[in-house]
């Protein structure tokens, strides 16, 4: 038999996830960086970009989603004392870890070390979606740096992401076409292949 009490509950719980369904209204750009791969420049990338935009004037913010083995942090010669981590947790919220990076890159670093983060639940991946939305409101463009592969962590912040950017090596042998990316990434983003490089960039 269900109670008054728990029928309440599901009616809440099953409101939360409609509005972490809800289509969002906003004019920034979110950009999800991928690659199949480690070592082929995917966070060099991400930071240089993110800089370069910011220093160009336009309100950027870098969220380091590599929740296993972050390293934007360590690329931009930032200490972060508060990661994403957190706000899976519920400890903090984006605001709470936000920090400010080269050119005033609003910088919000990932966790590393942390194995259990990087298989989150499905509940705590659109909870997290839900609080990088925030960023938004007062942002231009957004940049998500993912960590390698297509794990389902990956995959679910670039179905979120307007845009996709999958960064590899080039190679001499035939090498497998990331058009598959696009069932994957199934919301019609726009997927782009950028030949990327291994050595740090940015001189933070």
């Amino acid at each position: 038999m269900i109670t008054r009490d728990k029928a309440s509950a599901h009616a809440d719980q099953a409101s939360r996830l409609r509005h972490l369904a809800r289509p969002r209204q906003s004019s920034a750009t979110t950009l999800a960086i991928m690659s199949g791969k480690g070592g082929v420049g995917k966070s060099n990338i991400a930071v240089n970009l993110s800089v370069y935009l910011a220093a160009k004037g336009l309100r950027v913010a870098l969220v380091d989603l590599d929740l296993g083995l972050a390293n934007a942090d360590l690329l931009m010669n930032i200490q972060a004392r508060c990661t994403l981590a957190q706000v899976v947790s519920g400890e903090r919220t984006i605001d709470d870890i936000s920090i400010k990076g080269p050119c005033g890159v609003r910088f919000l670093p990932g966790a590393s070390g942390l194995s259990g983060l990087a298989d989150l639940s499905e509940f705590e991946r659109q909870s997290l979606i839900a609080q990088l939305h925030k960023l938004e409101i007062n942002t231009d463009i957004v940049v998500l740096d993912c960590a390698a592969g297509l794990s389902r962590n990956v995959v679910s912040f670039a179905l979120a992401a307007d845009r996709v950017l999958v960064v590899c090596q080039p190679c001499r042998k035939p090498r497998p076409s990331f058009r598959h990316l696009s069932p994957a990434c199934g919301r019609g983003q726009k997927i782009f292949e950028l030949f990327g490089c291994g050595r740090r960039l940015h001189g933070a």
